[in-house]
């Protein structure tokens, strides 16, 4: 890893600086959903314990969940452009439902809010868990089409909970543009 300081994005200091308390995290294993037989191991391990710059938290969940960093970041770009108090995905009565660098939403996984919002590190560690649990072949309610060892199946279903559906391929592509235009590297 490169612990080289370099933050792009000053305004996400204190988030970047937030690890849940315990109480925290019982909330969060208490409200979120069952993620299976196979995905209960990933969700149990999901900490969000790491502070640093919003770089350095991307490397620090890309080396705890074995993902690629540049594949975070790239996400990240597509999600938030690495802001962490970006949020999306409006209801009909005008709040958000997307929160953080990687856009969790609170309604499709129940107990990730406030601390998606609130701590960079969470939120990464989060994302990881669950691209994780995706690539690992966790999620075999997804069909006969569905495999594990896919990084861009995994990275699909994130965005539409689907695998390689119409959305899926969009939001693939888009991702890919921003891995192969490297576009973090420009931020100042």
């Amino acid at each position: 890893m490169n612990w080289n300081g370099w933050e792009p994005r000053e305004r996400n200091w204190r988030e970047n600086s937030r690890i849940p308390a315990d109480r925290e995290l019982r909330q969060f294993f208490d409200e979120s959903k069952h993620w299976g037989r196979c995905g209960e191991a990933l969700k149990a391990n999901i900490t969000g314990g790491f502070r640093g710059t919003t770089d350095e938290i991307i490397q620090w969940a890309a080396q705890k969940w074995g993902i690629g960093a540049d594949i975070i970041r790239a996400v990240a770009v597509k999600e938030s452009y690495w802001n962490q108090d970006a949020a999306a995905d409006w209801d009909s009565s005008g709040s958000p439902r997307a929160f953080g660098l990687t856009q969790i939403r609170r309604d499709v996984n129940p107990g990730t809010y406030p601390l998606s919002a609130e701590s960079t590190a969470f939120n990464l560690d989060f994302y990881g868990a669950t691209l994780r649990y995706y690539y690992d072949g966790c999620a075999d309610w997804l069909g006969s089409n569905y495999w594990s060892g896919d990084i861009w199946g995994a990275i699909g279903a994130w965005y539409t909970g689907r695998w390689y559906d119409d959305g899926a391929q969009w939001y693939i592509s888009e991702i890919k543009q921003a891995l192969s235009d490297r576009t973090w590297e420009q931020f100042d």
